[in-house]
């Protein structure tokens, strides 16, 4: 291969890599603030865990528990029952 085609190689390869850097890094911060605040709404128990899921932008139940699991280290029902045993 000539020069200019390795560096496009190149550009294209940094290219991807910094745009999934990024796109990761922006999906990991909502993460966090829909977390935050199913946490909050989990304190009120009128609200099941389907309809806090669907207020904090999930539309997916069981990946809603899974991305709550990852970030807590707890499933959103174990959160809820340890949350109100403390009160």
């Amino acid at each position: 291969m000539n020069k200019k085609k390795w560096t496009f190689v190149s550009l294209m390869f940094a290219l991807i890599l910094a745009l999934a850097a990024c796109s990761d890094s922006s999906s990991n911060e909502a993460d966090g603030s829909s977390v935050g605040k199913a946490k909050e709404l989990m304190n009120d128990p009128v609200h099941s865990l389907k309809e806090i899921c669907f207020k904090v932008g999930y539309k997916d139940p069981n990946y809603f528990s899974r991305v709550f699991k990852k970030k807590v280290g707890r499933s959103p029902n174990q959160y809820r029952k340890q949350a109100q045993f403390k009160k």
